[in-house]
Order: C-alpha cells, then sequence, then structure tokens
C-alpha cells in the first residue's frame, strides 16, 4: 500500500484511530461542517489536518463535559 493511501480518513477509521463511536465522528462532522477532500463510491475521505481538527473538537467537548479544566 503506499504511504499516501494511510492519509486517507473514512469515518470509520476516524472513528477507531480515535476509540470513539461512530456518531460521535458524524456529530462533528455535521456540526463543525467539516467537508471531505474526496468521495470514494458512499465513503467521505478526510485528510489528516481533518482528523486532527476532529480530535481537538472532540477533546474540547470532552473537556467542556467534564467541567472544565478547574473541575473538582
Amino acid at each position: 500500500m503506499n504511504e499516501q493511501a494511510n492519509d486517507l480518513w473514512t469515518v470509520s477509521r476516524i472513528a477507531e484511530h480515535l476509540s470513539i463511536g461512530r456518531h460521535r465522528v458524524e456529530y462533528v462532522i455535521k456540526t463543525r461542517r467539516i467537508k471531505p477532500i474526496a468521495i470514494a463510491g458512499p465513503a467521505r475521505v478526510f485528510s489528516n489536518a481533518e482528523v486532527e481538527r476532529i480530535r481537538l473538537v472532540l477533546e474540547h467537548m470532552t473537556t467542556r463535559r467534564d467541567g472544565g479544566p478547574h473541575a473538582e
């Protein structure tokens, strides 16, 4: 497999990589209006940069849900 193929991420692959449910990835993509770099059949394909953006949004959501960095 070529190296560039490893830089392509489907929703399922992102969810598996981040160890979260696919529905959470879908939620971030929808609410943040994240656009895929390509569509391969029914699958949307995202770049490394978008995977990092999704990870940061989910991290921020978790921090807020848990009461922020100063929660006791």
